[in-house]
């Protein structure tokens, strides 16, 4: 991997393109920090290159909140009527997941998922089996409750826990690329 500086790209940028072609990644640096990666990438597979490495970002913003709380002492979760609804809604039709990769969804997220008891609260919730999650986040001191159907969770209801979609939650997080 080589290091290309915003200047060089900028006063050079032919010779940039071609160290582009001979490498897979170049990162990009300003004032002698990385603040960018340039990767090469084929138009025939570019949805697939982004798709993935948002997955890569996803992954890497997962890991960074797995150590958080590994270093909170908050690092189990195993909730029954929680791991219930998770099967419930990955089974659903709209998501198209085989049995298969529904197991394996579940499996990282009981390995990586934090512990908070769903210690009980007095919740007025549409859906009743939604609040096992909103008890678990209010247990835990939890920033955000992440959901990909906010109706179910009314922000009056939800005792100052934020709740975002899945879009919105990952917008919140520093980019693994990003320099402080």
């Amino acid at each position: 991997m080589k290091f290309v500086t915003v200047r060089d790209l900028r006063l050079t940028p032919g010779k940039v393109w071609e160290l582009a072609k001979q490498e897979r990644r170049i990162v990009l640096t300003a004032n002698g920090r990385p603040m960018a990666i340039l990767t090469g990438v084929d138009e025939n597979s570019l949805e697939e290159d982004l798709d993935a490495i948002e997955r890569a970002q996803a992954l890497v913003a997962l890991d960074r909140i797995h150590q958080d709380s590994l270093e909170k002492g908050t690092d189990r979760i195993s909730e029954r009527e929680i791991d219930a609804e998770y099967l419930e809604v990955l089974k659903r039709p709209k998501f198209e997941l085989t049995h298969n990769r529904v197991q394996t969804i579940l499996a990282f997220i009981r390995s990586r998922g934090v512990h908070a008891p769903a210690l009980p609260h007095s919740l007025d919730l549409p859906h009743h089996d939604d609040e096992p999650f909103l008890e678990a986040a209010l247990s835990a001191g939890a920033d955000a409750l992440v959901t990909g159907n906010t109706r179910h969770f009314p922000e009056d209801a939800c005792k100052g826990i934020c709740v975002l979609t899945p879009d919105e939650f990952l917008q919140t997080l520093p980019s693994p690329l990003s320099v402080p």
